[in-house]
This record gives structure tokens, sequence and C-alpha cells, in this order.
């Protein structure tokens, strides 16, 4: 089952401490808490149409911070990111991902290995830089974790590089849940659910 660490805001809208000032050189660092200098927004940032953000970004440039716990180290995790930006996103002081130009929609990037050595137990921070490209911008960003990115790996040998929309997501899902649920039906129900995918019909009624 996938959980969120930090969540999108497609259901409920998702406060980010962001400030569109240059900040300090450790900006992104795990270590940084926002000064009062940075406000408080929730995602969506932008202007762009035709969903209309929940805070107004006007300016060229963005930052933007929000913390995460964990009381154990997940195996595996992804970032959902919907932009129309140049996007830099960084995990505990690490650059984790850089997107360019207009997402169709939100796009998944499993995390690497390498990314996921940066977690630690307890306070963990994600940070991001956007710049707009043009006249309209917008930015929202998810961080879960996900089973859907474990049996991708183990299907593809990646560790984490590979990037799957939600449309792929969506079959893998269904592909999933449809092999559960046939190994949870008994031997009979089993033969039966073959026949009828087989020939189109149930076996008692031929």
């Amino acid at each position: 089952m996938d959980r969120d660490l930090i969540s999108d805001s497609r259901d409920k809208p998702q406060s980010w401490h962001y400030t569109t000032e240059k900040p300090s050189e450790d900006w992104f660092t795990v270590g940084f808490r926002p000064p009062n200098s940075w406000k408080q927004g929730n995602a969506p940032f932008g202007d762009s149409r035709p969903r209309k953000p929940y805070t107004e970004w006007s300016g060229e440039n963005l930052w933007l911070q929000k913390s995460f716990s964990l009381t154990e180290l997940p195996e595996t995790l992804e970032l959902l990111v919907r932009h129309r930006a140049r996007v830099n996103i960084y995990l505990n002081g690490q650059q984790i991902q850089t997107v360019d130009g207009h997402s169709n929609g939100y796009q998944v990037y499993p995390l690497s290995k390498e990314d996921m050595a940066t977690l630690q137990t307890g306070r963990n921070v994600l940070s991001v830089h956007a710049k707009r490209l043009d006249t309209k911008a917008t930015i929202d960003i998810a961080l879960r974790q996900s089973t859907t990115t474990q049996l991708l790996q183990v299907l593809t040998g990646k560790d984490g590089t590979k990037v799957i929309d939600e449309h792929q997501q969506r079959r893998l899902k269904d592909a999933v849940r449809r092999r559960d649920d046939l190994h949870n039906k008994p031997l009979e129900e089993n033969i039966r659910a073959m026949i009828v995918q087989e020939r189109g019909s149930d076996p008692g009624e031929l």
C-alpha cells in the first residue's frame, strides 16, 4: 500500500515554507530552519491554468521546504512532481532530481539507492528550487512510499532511474491486484477463472 510522507495538494492543501528572495547558501540542508522572513503557503504554487493555485507565485524564483519524520527507514520512495518550471529537488542536502519544462500531470520519479541513503530516523527535509520559464508557472510535489516502485525495481532490475507516468502506474497496480486476487482464490476458482479468460464463458455453462 502507498503511504505519503509528503502529500500533493490534489485532495487537500499542503502547507510549505517558501520564499521568493534568494536564501542563505545552506537553505537546502537538513539542519536549515526557515527564518521568519520565509512565509507559509499551500501548494500548488504558481499562476497557470486551468487549475487555480492555492498560493500565487509571480516572481522568477521560488524556494520551498517541507520536513517529515521517520521512525524507521523505508526501502523505496518516489517523487510525484507536477510542474511548469525548471525544478531542482533536494533531500537532506543532496540533489535527487531535476525536471524542466511542462509536465503532463504528475510525473513519478523513483529514488535511487544513493538518494535513499540520505534518509535518517527523525527529521528529514525536502527542499525545492523552482525557476520560471515563461509567463506561466506551477509546482506541486509529493514524496511517498510505494509498493509499485518496489515491484518495478524487481521487474526491471533498475535502481530507481526510470520515470513512469501515472497511467503506467495504474496499469501496473491493476496487474498486481489481478494477480493477488487470483492467488487468493481456491484452486477450483483459479481454474474456472482461467477458462473464462481463455474461452470467454463459464465452464459450468458449457
